[in-house]
């Protein structure tokens, strides 16, 4: 067995690259809401500053707003403390949607801001900005927003420029002086807008400390991708995942995940990878798959390279045994970069249910009945009615297979039969397949198993 392993790493190591990934690694944003005259926001800002020596721009950005702090304010910034409804300095806000208050226990140190931010860095975006330029002497800021997914739809939301300032003071940084908002409709995959502004409300643009950021924010104010201009590491590698790295599946079972992609976001670059082993039960065995299939033993380096903006993916292929829990990551090395870490925590339990999906005005609920043979009913609920969303089947190799459209959706439940064939009417084979929900802000998964008659 050990030696069917390691042929299988020098056959896949080339026939796994270029991966094509239907999303892309989000950059988080934290936004901190303060007053140069409240001293508990100090330590806000100590915790933000934390994160910044953790995690490089390319993985996390922060943006501070001041109210009432005379020339550190402006009423652009005062507009963003109305838009979320802030009325506790300090509060902070990642990617519009999860706040921390106060400046409790944790709270200068960043410990609680990184117990936020770390699980969300390998969150996947359905889009990817670039801000192609942007000049201090004239404000002028340009910027291209392309679709990865083939399924999302981005209908009247809003795209915003942020222009910030650094070392205004011994205490203030990343200030938000202006923010231009701008619709964007956005659909298609390979599809982009370009976007461009000019910033006026700053007498002295050519400052070398100005830089720009560029968001995307929707009705929810969650925040789906951000961009910046300030520098990022020569090499660098992301990961993402389109399934929360905190698993809940059943004992004696073999779990499958659909795919963990990584990026290569800097210059070309050559790795390993390998799949480690944290804390778990001793009936527990942690390995991983390539798209093509080839499988590996967790503890055996597997050499791969990337060229630069190039993808490769691998599918968490976990031998479970007796109840328990667990956790492992995947360990990216390289001799120009830091070990990457993507840390993983296995729970035994009931898998209908992702604990890591928020209420949402539309839920994907479990498939019925399930396992089947034959039929079995997808079922969405929606608390309005509402535009169309995508279903997609996945396999267990994470290659779609089939997908189903539902055009306005009716308030209540609505349901689409799936007879387990494929986009081309062919039955598909016995097995673990993945229904995804795709177009409701948050991609909802669920896992289906399909029985042979």
């Amino acid at each position: 067995m050990f030696r069917s392993f390691i042929i299988a790493i020098f056959i896949i190591t080339a026939s796994a690259l270029c991966a094509v990934a239907e999303f892309y690694p989000t950059t988080m944003l934290a936004e901190v809401f303060g007053s140069s005259s409240n001293t508990a926001c100090l330590d806000a800002y100590a915790g933000i500053d934390t994160l910044h020596n953790n995690y490089h721009n390319g993985e996390f950005i922060s943006a501070r707003y001041y109210s009432e702090s005379d020339e550190l304010s402006n009423p652009d910034a005062e507009a963003r403390v109305a838009y979320y409804d802030v009325n506790l300095f300090p509060t902070v806000i990642f990617n519009g949607i999860q706040t921390v208050l106060g400046n409790g226990v944790g709270v200068s140190d960043g410990s609680v801001y990184t117990n936020i931010l770390q699980p969300k860095l390998f969150t996947a975006s359905p889009l990817k900005i670039a801000i192609t330029s942007f000049s201090g002497a004239s404000g002028i800021i340009q910027a291209r927003v392309t679709m990865v997914s083939p399924t999302y739809a981005l209908v009247n939301q809003s795209f915003r420029f942020l222009l910030l300032d650094n070392n205004v003071s011994a205490t203030a940084t990343h200030v938000v002086r202006e923010v231009i908002t701008q619709p964007i409709t956005l659909t298609g995959a390979g599809s982009f807008l370009d976007f461009t502004a000019t910033f006026t409300t700053v007498p002295s643009l050519n400052r070398p400390e100005y830089w720009a950021a560029a968001i995307v924010q929707l009705d929810n104010r969650s925040i789906i991708q951000a961009a910046s201009t300030l520098t990022q590491p020569d090499y660098q590698i992301r990961a993402a995942m389109s399934f929360s790295p905190a698993i809940t599946a059943p004992a004696n079972y073999n779990y499958t995940s659909l795919p963990v992609y990584f990026f290569n976001t800097g210059l070309a670059d050559s790795y390993t990878i390998r799949l480690v082993r944290d804390d778990a039960p001793a009936d527990w065995y942690f390995n991983y798959c390539s798209e093509s299939g080839e499988c590996y033993p967790g503890d055996v380096p597997n050499p791969f390279t990337l060229a630069a903006g190039d993808t490769i993916g691998f599918h968490l292929n976990l031998l479970i045994g007796g109840s328990g829990t667990g956790s492992f990551h995947f360990l990216v090395e390289s001799t120009h970069t830091a070990p990457y870490l993507v840390p993983f925590t296995y729970q035994t339990g009931t898998a209908n249910e992702d604990p890591s999906l928020p209420t949402a005005d539309i839920t994907m609920l479990q498939n019925f009945p399930n396992p089947f043979n034959g039929n079995t009913t997808l079922r969405v609920s929606a608390k309005q009615a509402t535009q169309t969303v995508e279903i997609a089947i996945f396999n267990s190799k994470g290659q779609k297979v089939k997908t189903f459209c539902l055009a306005n959706l009716n308030k209540g439940t609505n349901d689409i039969v799936w007879d387990g064939t494929d986009k081309d009417g062919k039955q598909l084979p016995q097995g673990i397949y993945f229904s995804q929900i795709n177009g409701v802000g948050k991609t909802q998964t669920r896992k289906l198993l399909l029985l042979s008659e």
